[in-house]
C-alpha cells in the first residue's frame, strides 16, 4: 500500500490489520452496510495490474473467461482466470483504459497471479505491471452515492458495470441491491477523492464492504478458495462473468462442457449464520448426517447485530432436500440472491 495514502487514512481514524481497514475511530460501518445507508470504504486489500502493449486485448482474450476484445470503452466486466482443469485461480474486474486495461484483484493473489500470467506473455507485445502502490481503490454505496460520484467525476455511470472517467480517475457502477460504486484513482489524488466520496457517508471497514458484496452475490476468489471452483459453481455464468461465444482460454473446454453437456451438481447460495464469528473463506459446510462436506464458504461478512452473511457453494441436491446445514458448528439459513441462477443440465 502507498505509504502516504495509508498515513492519510490513519489521520482520518482508520485502523489496520495487515493491509485491511478494520474501522474508523472505533466504528466498523457494518450498520450502514446492513441498512443500505451511505457508506464509503477504502479497499486497501485490493490491488491493480496494469496491462499494456499493442497485444494487450488479444492476450487477455486468450486467458480470461469473458470477452475483452469487445469490451466497450464505457464499460467494465467481471472475468476469471482458470487453470487447465477449469478451476478459478483468481477473479478480476477488467477496466479498459487508453492503451490497455486495469485488472482489479485481491492483493493476496497479486504475486502468484502476476508470476503465472507472465509465463504466457512469451514474445507478445504485452506488459503486466503491479500499480497497487501508485493507485487507490475507494468504494461508496447508499442513496447518496451517485451524487458523491458525480461530484468527483462529473457524472455517475447509470448502468451496472458502466464507467465514467474524469480528471480524478475512473468510477464504475457495481451490480447489486442499492447504489454501489468503485473508484480507481491515483495514490496522489486519493485523499481528495476520499474526502469528497466520504462526505455525508459513514467511513467503513473492509468487512462492511464485503457485506454489500455478499448481498450482491458477487464472489471473490482468495488464497483460501483458489482452484476450488469452476465458474458455474460460483454463479459466474449468471452474473455475466463468462462469455460462451468467444474463443479458447485455459479451462474453456471444461466450462463449455459443463454448460452444454454436463449437469451442475453445486452452485453458490447466500446464507446467514447466528454465531459470534463469521466463518472463514474455505470453511466446509456439513449436514448432521454426513461426514463428508457438502460445500465450502466462498466469502463472509459479520452483521452489526451479530451473526454473519455469506456466500457458499453447496450441493444442489442437498439444498433441494431442505436438509439442515451447518458451518463451523453454526446453523446455516439460506437467503435469496438478487439474481436468477440457471443450472446447466436441468
Amino acid at each position: 500500500m502507498n505509504g502516504d495514502w495509508q498515513s492519510f487514512l490513519s489521520e482520518q481514524g482508520a485502523a489496520f490489520e495487515a493491509e485491511r481497514v478494520t474501522g474508523f475511530n472505533g466504528a466498523d460501518g457494518l450498520e450502514p452496510a446492513a441498512t443500505e445507508d451511505d457508506l464509503t470504504v477504502p479497499l486497501t486489500e485490493y490491488g491493480v495490474i496494469e496491462v499494456g502493449g499493442s497485444e494487450a486485448a488479444e492476450f487477455l482474450q486468450n486467458q480470461l473467461t469473458n470477452d475483452v476484445q469487445h469490451l466497450p470503452a464505457d464499460g467494465s466486466r467481471l472475468a476469471a482466470w482458470l487453470n487447465p482443469k477449469g478451476r478459478i485461480l483468481v477473479t478480476f474486474r477488467v477496466i479498459p483504459r487508453e492503451g490497455g486495461f486495469y485488472l482489479v484483484l485481491p492483493r493476496e493473489r497479486m504475486e502468484p497471479v502476476l508470476k503465472r500470467l507472465r509465463m504466457f506473455v512469451l514474445r507478445s507485445d504485452v506488459t503486466l505491471t503491479d500499480i497497487s502502490d501508485d493507485s487507490a481503490l475507494i468504494a461508496t454505496a447508499g442513496p447518496g452515492a451517485s451524487g458523491r460520484v458525480a461530484g468527483v467525476f462529473g457524472e455517475a455511470p447509470g448502468e451496472a458495470h458502466g464507467l465514467v472517467r474524469g480528471d480524478a480517475g475512473t468510477a464504475i457502477r457495481l451490480p447489486g441491491p442499492g447504489e454501489r460504486f468503485l473508484a480507481l484513482v491515483s495514490a496522489e489524488g486519493a485523499p481528495a477523492a476520499w474526502q469528497a466520496l466520504a462526505q455525508g457517508a459513514a467511513a467503513g471497514s473492509a468487512a462492511a464492504w464485503w457485506l454489500t458484496e455478499v448481498r450482491a452475490g458477487i464472489p471473490t476468489i482468495t488464497d483460501a478458495t483458489t482452484e476450488a471452483f469452476v465458474p458455474q459453481m460460483v454463479n459466474f455464468h449468471a452474473i455475466n462473468g463468462v462469455s460462451f461465444r468467444k474463443g479458447c482460454y485455459p479451462g474453456q473446454e471444461v466450462v463449455a462442457r459443463m454448460q452444454y453437456l454436463g449437469k451442475l451438481k453445486r452452485r453458490m447460495y447466500r446464507a446467514r449464520t447466528e454465531g459470534d464469528a463469521a466463518p472463514e473463506a474455505g470453511a466446509e459446510v456439513h449436514t448432521p448426517d454426513r461426514e463428508q462436506a457438502i460445500g465450502r464458504v466462498v466469502q463472509s461478512a459479520p452483521l452489526p447485530d451479530g451473526g454473519s452473511e455469506l456466500l457458499a457453494v453447496l450441493e444442489i441436491a442437498v439444498v433441494d432436500e431442505a436438509l439442515a446445514l451447518e458451518v463451523e458448528g453454526q446453523r446455516l439459513d439460506l437467503l435469496e440472491l438478487p439474481y436468477t441462477v440457471d443450472v446447466p443440465g436441468t
